[in-house]
């Protein structure tokens, strides 16, 4: 399990952002609001997870989602995914793992989030286009990222 937060002071679409990508990948979220990035890691560690996802936005719209693991008193830098628009469709419960199918070929992506360890259908064909990420729950669009 992950812990995902939003940069500090986040905007709406930057919030729903990160709410939705725990809904659909089973991590815990919390708002960050005024806490600093070493406070984000000691919660995260008090909870037991080793990994945090930051959503970073930049003129109030998400444009980075980040993941470091932590070890110990140390972290170090899991991957980054770099996007340009973005479109969040509300939700209003946790998806099960089945129900959920992801169209990426965005390698930082799926390790991020471990799609293939929680057993998330990704559709990694060469028929997708490679500058967008989408994730469908149900067959019906969530989340989709036009990548940079």
């Amino acid at each position: 399990m992950c812990y995902i937060t939003t940069s500090r002071k986040a905007g709406p679409i930057t919030r729903r952002l990160a709410r939705a990508l725990s809904n659909l990948f089973g991590c815990y979220y919390n708002n960050r609001g005024k806490k600093s990035f070493n406070s984000v890691l000691r919660d995260a560690e008090d909870r037991g997870m080793r990994k945090v996802v930051f959503v970073h936005e930049y003129h109030a719209n998400p444009r980075i989602i980040k993941a470091v693991r932590i070890n110990g008193n140390e972290w170090s830098e899991i991957g980054e995914v770099r996007f340009n628009c973005v479109k969040v469709e509300r939700m209003t419960r946790r998806a099960k793992p089945n129900d959920v199918a992801v169209n990426a070929m965005h390698r930082d992506f799926i390790r991020i989030f471990n799609l293939r360890k929680k057993g998330i259908y990704v559709r990694s064909h060469a028929t997708f286009s490679r500058n967008l990420i989408i994730v469908l729950l149900n067959g019906v669009e969530k989340v989709v990222l036009k990548l940079v």
